[in-house]
């Protein structure tokens, strides 16, 4: 049918997309919000003959009061001796020889939470990143867990829970992973002078099964960021 004369047909308008911004943890009152990192590296050395069946899977409690690092096994404080290793990053140990745990500091944390009287935990992020030397075949697994600090034994216990795995690369070495409150409980104020019971905490895993090489040297670089909020203070702050 002809148009009729005069008539000019509408031209539907897209409409612009609207971005919404990320959104952002709330100061609260009489408090600050505070974003803090560390970082440790974990390796495994193999023998002269490689080791068949060894892994590198540790834990990370979420709690920047006591943020505890697990090991599947007990660590060799010689890193010179086949086995597990854990440290600093800067020559020091994580975890002292034939101990299974170790604590990761914060500098930022211990630097203003003596300030204030309550705390929250609003997320929890890691990166991983793989040497050449634990190999491509083996993917870099991550779990989240409640009241269950164990270290993963396998990719068995991996596959059974929710997770995510990433398969490195010859371009890229890198994996990251992370963790939010979800329900009140995780969400609620915590006092600075009581401990975060095991029962109440989450963990994060990280699992990766080791290529048989040997005197192989697989190493892992993790890099911990929290942000965290803090309230009740002292005393007046500047």
């Amino acid at each position: 049918m002809p148009a009729k004369k005069g008539y000019k047909k509408k031209v539907p308008v897209k409409k612009a997309t609207v971005r919404r911004r990320p959104r952002a943890v709330a100061q609260p009152k009489d408090g600050m919000n505070l974003l803090i990192a560390s970082y440790f590296e974990a390796q495994y050395l193999q023998s002269g003959d490689g080791d068949e069946g060894k892994k590198l899977s540790y834990t990370i409690k979420c709690d920047p009061k006591k943020c505890t690092i697990l090991n599947h096994e007990a660590v060799k404080a010689d890193h010179s001796t086949p086995g597990s290793y854990l440290s600093n990053g800067a020559g020091a140990s994580l975890i002292a020889d034939n101990a299974t745990s170790g604590d990761l500091s914060f500098t930022k944390w211990g630097a203003f939470s003596a300030n204030f009287n309550q705390y929250k935990i609003n997320s929890i992020n890691v990166q991983v990143d793989v040497d050449r030397e634990c190999g491509l075949d083996n993917p870099v697994s991550f779990v989240t867990d409640k009241a269950n600090s164990n270290a993963l034994e396998n990719m068995a216990q991996v596959s059974l829970q929710a997770h995510k795995s990433y398969t490195m690369t010859e371009t890229r070495r890198s994996a990251k992973y992370g963790w939010k409150p979800r329900d009140a409980q995780d969400k609620e104020w915590r006092n600075m002078n009581q401990d975060l019971a095991d029962n109440n905490a989450h963990f994060l895993k990280i699992h990766q099964d080791i290529e048989k090489k040997a005197n192989g040297i697989c190493k892992h670089r993790i890099q911990v960021i929290m942000s965290v909020s803090l309230k009740d203070s002292k005393q007046t702050l500047n």
